[in-house]
C-alpha cells in the first residue's frame, strides 16, 4: 500500500542572488507520497523579494480531491554587502582641487541607501 499523501512543510532561509533584491528559490519536495500531486503558491522555482514571504501549499488526489494543505515561511536575506566608491575630485585646468566632503559619494546597493556618512 503506498504512503499516505501527507505534507512536511518547513521553512526556509535563503540569501539574494547577486545584485538583486531577489532570489530564485528552489522548494524541496513538500511529500513522498506518489498518489497524490502537490501545487504550491507562489510555485517552485519563483523569484521572491528580500524579506519574507508565505508559501501556501495544497495536496489533492487524482479526483481533484483536497488531502493536505500546509504553509511555510521562505525567508530571503540580503547578505550582499553595499559597494561604495569616491568619485574623483575634478580639476579643470588646474583650478583648486575640492575638499572630498564637497565631492558626491557614489556605490550601489541593490536595496537602496538608508544612510552613507564620509568621514
Amino acid at each position: 500500500m503506498p504512503p499516505p499523501c501527507k505534507l512536511s512543510c518547513a521553512d526556509i532561509t535563503v540569501c539574494n542572488d547577486a545584485g538583486q533584491c531577489s532570489a530564485l528559490v528552489n522548494y524541496p519536495p513538500q511529500t513522498n507520497a506518489s498518489q497524490c500531486t502537490v501545487v504550491c503558491n507562489p510555485p517552485d522555482g519563483s523569484v521572491l523579494p528580500v524579506g519574507t514571504n508565505t508559501v501556501d501549499c495544497t495536496a489533492k488526489d487524482g479526483s481533484g480531491n483536497i488531502l493536505a494543505r500546509c504553509s511555510f515561511s521562505v525567508i530571503v536575506n540580503d547578505c550582499e554587502a553595499p559597494q561604495v566608491a569616491c568619485r574623483p575630485a575634478p580639476n579643470p585646468a588646474g583650478k583648486k582641487i575640492p575638499p572630498a566632503a564637497k565631492n558626491g559619494q557614489g556605490g550601489s546597493n541593490p536595496d537602496g541607501f538608508f544612510q552613507l556618512l564620509a568621514k
